[in-house]
């Protein structure tokens, strides 16, 4: 069976004179014919950690990870069977119609990846 992961980053909101609002919106795929490789390596990862930097979930989170352990999960993951694809959008060249029409650009951006 395959399983793909799938994560985003950034949001699709347009006003940039809000803080909050991200520049880019990427979302990443990670392709893999057994998922069970990927959580022994976060499995591993995880209980390496100090016991402040752990989480209570069993997973990880990059954005409150190390940099070291985000240098760790991905370069143990280089190791292993898996694709990665990653779809990026610098939101300032994105046409002024699907700004207002966000659930149109988020297909069309799966769409444009698939097609190309």
């Amino acid at each position: 069976m395959a399983f793909i992961f799938m994560d985003e980053s950034g949001d699709l909101g347009f006003d940039f004179s809000k803080k909050r609002t991200t520049k880019y919106f990427v979302v990443t795929f990670l392709f893999l014919n057994e998922k069970k490789p990927i959580e022994k390596i976060i499995k591993n990862i995880h209980r390496g950690l100090r016991k402040k930097y752990r989480i209570k979930t069993s997973g990880l989170h990059a954005h409150k990870e190390e940099p070291v352990t985000c240098s760790r999960f991905c370069r143990k993951l280089t190791e292993k069977d898996c694709r990665i694809m990653t779809i990026y959008l610098n939101k300032r060249k994105v046409y002024t119609k699907l700004q207002d029409e966000k659930q149109v650009l988020y297909n069309f951006l799966f769409w444009l990846r698939w097609n190309h």
